[in-house]
């Protein structure tokens, strides 16, 4: 049957969720990049966000990097606390479930900014 627009006497109800946790599962085994490190570049929005939450949803420690390091802090608590969520409901261990880190403000335009960014990353995860 056709879809048919709500009538104007229809009352249409949007309820607000939780963005940081989402109402997905991987198709993927949950622990496939348990001690891997990924990078992200504009890992704090969008795609970039959603790609960093299902990397440290799949044990990966997730360093997220871009112009705004203050953005990137705020993203990577918020997804963390959401890993957090999103792994009790899953039934995974707290150890399965991987991280997400902010890295320095980093310009990939700007290659000191880009070694800057990589010898952060092997010193500290």
């Amino acid at each position: 049957p056709p879809l048919t627009p709500p009538s104007s006497t229809t009352t249409m109800t949007m309820t607000k969720r939780n963005t940081s946790t989402p109402l997905w599962q991987s198709v993927f085994r949950p622990s496939l990049f348990s001690g891997k490190i990924a990078l992200v570049t504009g890992g704090g929005t969008g795609i970039g966000r959603s790609i960093s939450f299902e990397l440290a949803s799949l044990g990966a420690t997730v360093v997220i990097a871009s112009r705004d390091q203050e953005k990137c802090e705020d993203a990577a608590r918020e997804m963390n606390e959401g890993l957090l969520q999103y792994c009790q409901r899953c039934g995974q261990s707290v150890g399965e479930c991987g991280r997400v880190v902010a890295g320095p403000s980093t310009s990939i335009r700007d290659e000191d900014q880009v070694q800057d960014l990589v010898r952060t990353i092997v010193f500290t995860c």
